[in-house]
């Protein structure tokens, strides 16, 4: 059963949580200090594996492309031990799916899938100098565009899209310098046209690598 989603409460409610984890840092930054942490500010690129799955009324359809982008965060950490913070991303895609006799025999339909903007925390553990095994949730807002050609009807969609995104990975170096490789997946829930649910579930799996700068 698809999970719809109402919209303006979960956009509120997740701009509530990274407000949350924000204000969070910056009031335990003073007490932290004197015991040994670290903060750190930091930015960088990213780029890998796209994949969109739509799942629709008694069917689905996927594809591959590329994802690409930047991102930028805050953390405190302490050596040795562990790390939290918040980070945010942006990023574009080549994916896109296009699916035949989806109403009826002969029409098409086409979603790309466009601009992604993500806000959410981060932890993770240091087990070792130079790694980072780490965690992150948050919230994440997609631009998808659905187009659709039918025996007497050609209609374009653009819209944005809410849902909420987990990931992992792995970060190496000690020094300004750093290099990560992570999974994430992404849940938009249930798509509505003028206040209907449609049954259309878009969701993402990707894995990227990326280059930080900390400073």
């Amino acid at each position: 059963m698809a999970v719809v989603w109402d919209r303006v409460q979960m956009e509120e409610s997740m701009r509530k949580f990274a407000t949350a984890i924000i204000l969070s840092l910056v009031a335990t930054t003073p007490a932290l200090a004197q015991e040994g942490y670290r903060h750190e500010t930091y930015a960088g690129v990213i780029g890998g594996w796209d994949r969109a799955r739509i799942n629709y009324p008694g069917a689905s359809a996927s594809d591959d492309g590329v994802v690409y982008g930047g991102v930028i965060g805050i953390q405190t950490s302490q050596e040795r031990s562990f790390m939290f913070g918040v980070e945010g991303e942006v990023t574009g895609s080549t994916t896109k799916e296009t699916v035949d006799d989806v109403f009826t025999p002969g029409d098409t339909a086409r979603v790309k899938m466009g601009r992604d903007l993500f806000i959410g925390a981060r932890a993770g553990i240091r087990p070792s100098r130079g790694l980072l095994i780490y965690g992150k949730v948050g919230y994440t807002n997609a631009r998808m565009t659905a187009e659709y050609t039918g025996p007497a009807t050609n209609l374009e969609l653009s819209d944005n899209l809410e849902g909420y995104r987990v990931g992992g990975g792995v970060e190496f170096g000690e020094g300004a310098l750093r290099f990560r490789g992570e999974y994430r997946y992404s849940n938009y829930g249930d798509v509505r046209l003028n206040g209907v649910a449609t049954g259309i579930n878009p969701q993402r799996h990707q894995v990227v690598a990326g280059a930080l700068f900390a400073f």
